[in-house]
């Protein structure tokens, strides 16, 4: 009896845990599937490419580096697959993102532990920036 309802208590997190998540997930990638055919993204994408490049990255992945240092890790993942991205590029961003993610809501919880959220905030951006570089030099060869 104790086995089963661990059990039905697993799946129910898992099933709360699963809509959680969707809730980011779905509208993000249906917008950004969008706004993929729009002449909004295609002007991001050309505005933004400089910038990207420097990690070896087209313009456009700006989008879930964005969403994933403002949102989160999981807004990042549903635009990376909404642009479908090649591995190469999907590594980048994910390292990238998995440095510095969920900005706004990490650092109030920094402030509120009492650190100096400006500077660690500030630490975690240029270190995912240094990152994205050495894994797009690394990765173009």
């Amino acid at each position: 009896m104790e086995a089963r309802s661990v059990a039905w208590r697993g799946v129910a997190a898992g099933v709360k845990t699963t809509f959680r998540l969707a809730k980011v997930i779905v509208p993000v990638y249906i917008i950004v599937t969008l706004l993929k055919h729009t002449v909004l993204m295609g002007a991001l994408g050309r505005l933004l490419a400089p910038a990207m490049r420097l990690f070896g990255l087209p313009g456009e992945a700006a989008t879930p580096l964005v969403l994933g240092n403002t949102v989160n890790i999981y807004a990042a993942l549903a635009a990376v697959k909404a642009l479908q991205m090649t591995p190469q590029q999907v590594t980048i961003i994910g390292l990238m993102v998995v440095i510095s993610h969920s900005l706004p809501s990490e650092y109030a919880v920094l402030r509120r532990m009492g650190a100096a959220a400006g500077k660690v905030t500030v630490a975690r951006v240029l270190a995912s920036l240094v990152a994205g570089m050495l894994a797009g030099a690394i990765l173009r060869g």
